[in-house]
């Protein structure tokens, strides 16, 4: 018994002298994950909401995004980084989003099946998570950045015929992360995963320290 309580107390002593003096205990770094496929794209967001920065990868694009600065870079395969230009945040049509009963399971959580018109257009139908809307909100922001990136934006508009076609991608989590968007005929992005607490691997964020 006196082994053991020595031992304890040596374990405890190390800790707190390492709190103590500074020295920072490993601690897993969690960040918020979201994959899915738009308009037959992969679509990769990596967020940390600690610093506010979040690293998304469309397709074969790759960009960091700073969402307290407001600034999006390209990231090239050979590592090379580019600022890219962004266009003044304009004002998005306001859509309606109404919630009309519940939906199945999508990539693991329920959903509540919601319609999306503007006007007296339907734009949409979307099986949406509401409770994630607070925890989801720093992806919206990074996905409506890369949406005002000038050129060829790798986030672009829904595709739908009409005023629809204004809408942003980013416009369908309103009212919450939306797990599945479809169009009247045609669909527009699946959640395949979803986690809050996701460690980020290789060089993901590694610009954000």
């Amino acid at each position: 018994m006196p082994i053991k309580r020595s031992l304890l107390a040596a374990l405890t002593t190390l800790a707190f002298t390492a709190t103590s003096s500074g020295l920072a205990l490993p601690m897993a770094r969690s960040a918020l994950l979201i994959e899915g496929n738009f308009a037959g794209e992969t679509l990769r967001i990596v967020v940390d909401t600690s610093v506010d920065k979040a690293d998304v990868t469309v397709g074969n694009d790759r960009h960091w995004i700073d969402l307290s600065a407001g600034e999006a870079h390209r990231v090239e395969a050979d590592g090379t980084i580019s600022a890219e230009a962004l266009a003044a945040d304009e004002q998005s049509p306001a859509p309606e989003i109404k919630p009309w009963g519940p939906g199945p399971t999508v990539a693991g959580h329920a959903t509540v099946y919601h319609v999306m018109t503007l006007g007296d257009q339907i734009c949409g139908e979307l099986l949406v998570s509401t409770w994630m809307k607070p925890f989801v909100d720093p992806a919206v922001r990074a996905l409506a950045i890369l949406e005002r990136i000038k050129g060829e934006s790798e986030i672009k508009k829904t595709g739908l015929d009409g005023a629809c076609g204004d809408l942003p991608f980013s416009s369908y989590a309103l009212a919450g992360w939306p797990l599945m968007v479809g169009g009247i005929d045609q669909p527009i992005f699946k959640t395949e995963m979803i986690s809050f607490d996701y460690e980020p691997n290789g060089d993901e964020l590694s610009w954000s320290n």
